[in-house]
């Protein structure tokens, strides 16, 4: 039996999404795993990138349109990722997509197997501003696929499974996990300020009561867990009537809590029976939440000696992203600063490129690419893109410039005083050997036939063969004059050793008698 699976995905311009569908067809007995995280690596290849024309020395905020958003499963889907640390089967242990439902249809994420001394994290690839408002909410399902029951007593399941705010960069929530804390550590503990609500099935020490009970945990800045006061877990509630699908929602208030600070509500609803429920309101309680300047949002479950599988989804968020700030250096090829460094914000996780030159915006697979500055005397080689993360000193930039002869023609005069007493009327210069005179910004249009005008005199053009012109443009067209000589450059040279093949001469008459010439060199 063939399963057809249909996935939307969120298409970027600037940060407005648009739906657009797409369905994968996979046919004969596939493991459901395997098909959804195809859907998933199918959905980035048609990734839409946002490529504008403006050069990245002039961008100062790369999400001008606005870094909040409000996502379902689609949004939430097109910006997730997996991860995790331990071992299980002899291989290393990562959280696993799933196709198994929640019961809104979004699908659960597998975060720990029936292997002790594992860890997983599902989580989204964006991190939130804790100075601004958040809202988030899913299922934590403590059993195996596609089956429900009773939550089990304490010491008969895993450690953990919850909702996690940490203020690591996103993909370095397992990574940074230190797995000596174990599944006592809920995969919060060695971060400072994070927090974590969730469902705890063993008692560890520090632990408010035997398992199963749910609390609202954090650490202080050392990274340390911090005691559970009473109302910030279920004390009183027996879990073990509730069942294995609970829905949680946590509401983070920047402001409003205990000496105007942060502060959260939360709840834990039995999907089997809505009268098993309990909320926590941190403002209520007293307590006092020290939040990161961002945090990092995910789901994750810690098995310890005691092991089971868990699952969890996220089905609605809402909040603003947070940011970082990233450099851009402009070197030549020896790596010396050619331009003074430049710096724009962007959201964490926004991957950022140069324009036919970093490997992801020549893909199309950054979210925004941008064009590299010219720079005078240079021709642009390479670039890298950034991930943006919190941490400034990990969002670089570098585009290299390769150093190119350019030639410059130089239009003077041997009577500086008909010129407010400057030898030099004007110059023109081009790193482009085949640019002609009369192009663009040439010695033609930059020198325009009625500012040779002075009273007394008048004028007239020749080209090193002889030939007159009665004007300058109709001297700077002619193939004779409009073109460079065959010699080269070395890198910074302003003029060639020889005059132009076609040198441009100009004649002024005083009174019909005295002829002062002005001389193109190049």
């Amino acid at each position: 039996m063939g399963e057809t699976k249909f996935r939307k995905k969120m298409y970027k311009s600037g940060k407005f999404w648009v739906a657009a569908g797409m369905t994968a067809l996979t046919v004969g007995v596939v493991n459901p795993q395997f098909i959804s995280k195809l859907s998933k690596d199918v959905d980035a290849v048609f990734a839409a990138q946002t490529t504008s024309t403006q050069t990245i020395d002039t961008v100062t905020d790369a999400d001008a349109n606005g870094r909040y958003v409000v996502w379902n499963k689609t949004g939430i889907n097109d910006n997730d990722a997996v991860a995790g640390k331990g071992t299980y089967n002899g291989t290393a242990w990562s959280a696993e997509f799933s196709s198994y439902a929640d019961p809104s249809t979004q699908t659960y994420s597998k975060l720990t197997a029936n292997g002790s001394n594992t860890i997983g994290y599902y989580y989204l690839t964006r991190q939130f501003d804790a100075s601004q408002k958040f809202t988030i909410d899913g299922y934590f399902h403590p059993n195996l696929s596609g089956q429900d029951g009773k939550l089990p007593s304490n010491g008969n399941w895993s450690d953990w499974v919850g909702l996690v705010l940490t203020p690591t960069d996103p993909n370095k929530m397992a990574t940074d996990y230190n797995m000596a804390n174990g599944g006592g550590g809920l995969g919060i503990q060695g971060f400072g300020n994070a927090m974590a609500l969730g469902l705890d099935f063993y008692q560890n020490s520090g632990d408010p009561a035997a398992g199963p009970f749910g609390a609202l945990r954090s650490t202080n800045s050392s990274g340390a867990l911090n005691s559970v006061p009473d109302a910030l877990y279920t004390k009183g509630i027996n879990m073990t009537n509730w069942s294995t699908t609970i829905k949680y929602q946590l509401t983070y208030w920047p402001t409003g809590g205990p000496s105007g600070g942060p502060y959260i509500t939360a709840s834990f609803t039995d999907n089997a029976n809505s009268s098993n429920k309990w909320t926590v309101n941190t403002n209520t309680a007293g307590v006092t939440i020290n939040p990161p300047k961002a945090f990092s949002v995910g789901v994750n479950a810690a098995n310890g000696q005691k092991a089971a599988d868990n699952f969890a989804s996220i089905d609605n968020i809402s909040g603003t992203f947070a940011t970082g700030t990233t450099t851009v250096k402009y070197v030549d090829a020896n790596g010396n600063a050619i331009k003074d460094p430049t710096t724009f914000v962007a959201a964490v996780g926004d991957v950022i490129g140069i324009t036919n030159l970093s490997t992801q915006a020549k893909a199309g697979t950054a979210d925004y690419a941008y064009a590299a500055p010219t720079i005078r005397g240079y021709k642009v080689s390479s670039a890298n893109d950034v991930t943006v993360s919190q941490t400034a000193a990990n969002n670089t930039i570098t585009i290299k410039y390769t150093a190119l002869p350019y030639q410059e023609s130089i239009i003077q005069t041997d009577t500086p005083a008909l010129w407010s007493n400057n030898s030099v009327i004007t110059s023109y210069w081009s790193v482009d050997q085949d640019n002609p005179l009369g192009s663009g910004t040439s010695v033609a249009n930059s020198i325009m036939d009625t500012s040779l005008v002075r009273s007394g005199y008048s004028y007239y053009v020749t080209d090193q063969k002889g030939s007159s012109y009665a004007t300058m443009s109709s001297a700077a067209a002619a193939a004779s004059v409009n073109a460079w000589d065959s010699t080269s450059n070395s890198a910074g040279v302003q003029s060639d050793a020889a005059l132009k093949v076609g040198q441009l001469s100009m004649c002024q008459i005083i009174k019909g008698r005295t002829c002062t010439r002005v001389i193109i060199h190049t």
